[in-house]
């Protein structure tokens, strides 16, 4: 079963995270077969948005720690795994198609991570997401420490990345995380009319008000991801560790 599904219809590309089974946990696959997408999507001249979506019961719950803990062997592969999820960043921020990414039930870590470096944003009423990686003892991605702060500001954003405290749809919309809020189980209806609204609009126009937003910070994000990606890469070598010494013990 591929792990992420990408289906191209005309000028929109629908891309799924498929791991309905683990809530769509981003493990080594996933986020090969999300870059490779994202490759892809980005490379087709006649695509101007694409669609994020997640299978089943969420969106994704962020790393898949039973893959990450499993026992020596991952360390070789974390810096490439890393660099891709920062690359996915990339494509959904510095490309020229228009992210659509809609949410129902959890968005944590990366997952939320990936919300941050959307264009649109529908948000189901019912859903939910924090990023949990300071207290796991990992980091976050996606130029997601620059990003929230523009958002909800340096010292509301410190804290929901230090004390993990959950963003429900009332706080999302109030620090303006999302576009717009969707009943539950009434996302996908509510993308799909987003999505004929902005494809009614002058394509040049929309391509260069992405442009023209990032152009002042994208110096900063890049800036971030470079640093997320040396300070993540240390947190999950130290994590991956401490297992492998537990493992170890545990084999002898």
């Amino acid at each position: 079963m591929n792990t992420v599904i990408c289906e191209i219809e005309g000028e929109v590309a629908r891309v799924t995270l498929n791991r309905p089974e683990s809530l769509n946990a981003i493990n080594s696959v996933l986020l090969q077969e999300l870059a490779d997408a994202m490759d892809h999507v980005c490379s087709l001249p006649d695509v101007r948005l694409v669609i994020l979506t997640g299978a089943g019961r969420a969106f994704c719950v962020g790393d898949d720690l039973k893959e990450m803990n499993s026992g020596p062997g991952m360390q070789a592969e974390t810096g490439f795994l890393v660099e891709r999820l920062q690359d996915i960043s990339r494509a959904m921020m510095f490309s020229d198609k228009i992210f659509v990414t809609l949410v129902n039930g959890w968005a944590i870590g990366g997952g939320l991570s990936w919300v941050l470096n959307s264009d649109f944003v529908v948000f189901e009423e019912d859903a939910k997401g924090f990023f949990p990686e300071i207290g796991l003892g990992l980091f976050m991605s996606g130029g997601a420490t620059v990003l929230l702060p523009l958002l909800a500001g340096y010292p509301r954003a410190t804290a929901l990345f230090a004390k993990g405290e959950h963003i429900d749809a009332i706080e999302a919309r109030r620090i303006g995380l999302v576009s717009e809020l969707a009943p539950s189980g009434g996302g996908r209806a509510a993308v799909e009319a987003l999505c004929q609204d902005l494809l009614a609009l002058p394509e040049e126009l929309l391509g260069a008000l992405k442009r023209v937003r990032n152009f002042a910070s994208k110096d900063a994000i890049e800036a971030a991801l470079r640093e997320e990606y040396k300070t993540l890469v240390q947190a999950i070598d130290a994590v991956q560790s401490k297992h492998e010494t537990r493992w170890s013990v545990a084999g002898d």
